[in-house]
């Protein structure tokens, strides 16, 4: 299960929260943070913006062979194209495939094209879309959208150009062949964005400047000083300053990021040896995370019930256990996982 804290380290965060101050005794979260930041001693580099950003032109669309769907080499004016870049090898690439198969069936009437770009392939040419070809005839039902393969312009002129360094990424082209979103496929904003973007009520300013924030946030995050590093060498040897410092962190860095939530709370109920108050500051910034993420994020319940567990509440970790499993693909390699907790859970 570290794979949890391992895959919310790698995400961005912004600021601003409130939390009780019992972990923390008599100190602000700003002093804590402070004597971490000046410590450390670390430079951080300019920051260099994206040269593709929302509100742009959407770049000339490449493709070298269609699996499946109707062929177009340029976005017709009036209709609104997702565009999924994903690779076979992507687990949350597959994951987010029957959401993408919802969309298209939602919104297609309204003129919606959703298009899987195959890149990142570790096949070239032929047995690159070869392969594809072969993924796709075995997913057909999953994969309900047009699925081409990329040429490397796609990569260079689309995700280089956007700074997107992970898959699945998701670029949404609005009716005029503007850019009207850019973000990861499983980030829970991509229903209402794309309701807006359809009905031509964007605000593309606005999300322009939350993305830069954010961007802004995780390059300082990534060569400023490792606060979650430093929280999981406290954690290790020792757990009361690590909770001040995790409960520092949510209140100045790491605010209003479920991920950064999910991250604290996971570190403390994964072992043992953490205070009542701990466990009980785990539960309540994990249960912040399930209302962040509206409930529908299966690793952050799967923490959640941890955490309920490990406060002598096993019927509710039962109860939110069941609740991640339900929301879990079948074929989710996670899933053995959490049938394995629910089990624990049940005292079995």
């Amino acid at each position: 299960m570290m794979k949890q804290l391992a895959a919310a380290l790698i995400l961005a965060a912004v600021s601003g929260t409130a939390s009780a101050q019992d972990l923390m005794g008599n100190r602000s979260a700003e002093q804590i943070i402070a004597e971490f930041e000046k410590s450390s001693g670390k430079e951080i580099p300019p920051f260099e913006a994206p040269t593709l950003n929302i509100g742009d032109e959407a770049p000339a669309f490449k493709v070298s062979h269609w699996s499946k769907g109707a062929p177009f080499s340029e976005f017709e004016k009036g209709n609104v194209y997702l565009v999924d870049f994903w690779a076979t090898w992507c687990g949350p690439c597959i994951a987010i495939m029957p959401h993408l198969t919802e969309l298209q069936e939602k919104h297609e009437a309204n003129g919606l094209q959703i298009v899987g770009v195959s890149i990142w392939e570790r096949k070239e040419g032929d047995e690159h879309a070869a392969h594809v070809d072969a993924f796709v005839e075995k997913n057909d039902e999953r994969m309900g959208y047009a699925v081409a393969t990329g040429l490397k312009q796609m990569e260079t002129e689309w995700m280089d150009a956007a700074k997107q360094r992970g898959i699945p990424t998701v670029m949404i082209v609005d009716r005029e062949g503007k850019l009207g979103w850019i973000g990861y496929g499983s980030d829970p904003a991509i229903d209402g964005v794309l309701e807006d973007i359809l009905a031509e009520e964007h605000d593309y300013e606005e999300l322009h400047a939350t993305r830069i924030e954010s961007m802004k946030q995780e390059h300082e995050q990534q060569h400023g000083p490792n606060h979650f590093r430093h929280f999981q060498q406290l954690a290790m040897t020792d757990k009361t300053e690590a909770g001040a410092f995790g409960q520092a962190m949510l209140k100045t860095k790491y605010a209003d990021n479920p991920n950064a939530y999910n991250a604290v709370a996971w570190t403390i109920v994964e072992n043992e040896g953490w205070s009542p108050e701990a466990i009980s500051f785990a539960q309540k910034i994990a249960t912040k995370a399930c209302e962040m993420t509206e409930w529908e994020n299966p690793m952050i319940l799967d923490t959640l019930a941890w955490a309920q567990y490990r406060a002598g509440d096993a019927a509710a970790a039962v109860k939110t256990e069941t609740k991640a499993i339900e929301l879990l693909d079948a074929n989710d390699p996670s899933i053995s996982e959490y049938e394995k907790a629910l089990k624990t859970f049940k005292g079995g």
